[in-house]
């Protein structure tokens, strides 16, 4: 019984994980590792903060941010979020976590394809926490503001001294 116990709680907790992102300091956004990594951008705020969001690959069987494969944000205050070095492939972004509250996209998910180099902007997001101080109810939609625009430019700002600020740059007056 006591071992079934157990499982339970490591069911539970493995189910948990993907929804929390990244914990603790986020690593340096660094150059390029080869031609074929790519960068996401895109802009995810609202009522409770910027989230931490992870890019799960598809192929990827363990959802967890550390797995192979999977590519957490580079967040900031502003509501950027970069995932820089990106494998080719299909993504899913599936939750994100605010502190000690994870959130759910459920059908809304946000899938992308990455092709190799390419510059790939996710779009722009807002988020709003509604119910009690318990309440994980939010609502999720696309943002028209920020523009496109005005993301990238805060992304090129963010890439400063890097390969990527390079690419975002020559990307300019694309997609």
């Amino acid at each position: 019984m006591e071992g079934h116990t157990v499982k339970r709680s490591l069911a539970a907790i493995l189910l948990l994980v993907p929804l929390f992102g990244c914990v603790g300091p986020m690593a340096p956004i660094g150059d390029p590792e080869n031609e074929q990594a790519a960068l996401v951008y895109g802009y995810i705020n609202g009522s409770s903060g910027v989230p931490n969001v992870t890019l799960y690959n598809t192929r990827t069987k363990v959802m967890a941010p550390w797995a192979p494969g999977n590519v957490p944000a580079h967040t900031y205050g502003s509501g950027l979020i970069l995932f820089d070095n990106v494998e080719p492939g299909d993504y899913i972004i599936h939750g994100f976590g605010i502190g000690q509250t994870a959130y759910s996209l459920g059908t809304q998910r946000i899938e992308l394809t990455v092709r190799p180099g390419e510059i790939v902007y996710l779009g722009a997001f807002r988020y709003a926490h509604e119910g009690g101080l318990l309440s994980n109810e939010f609502t999720f939609a696309p943002a028209r503001e920020p523009s496109q625009r005005t993301v990238r430019e805060w992304a090129i700002e963010a890439t400063e001294g890097t390969g990527w600020n390079q690419r975002l740059r020559g990307s300019e007056g694309k997609g």
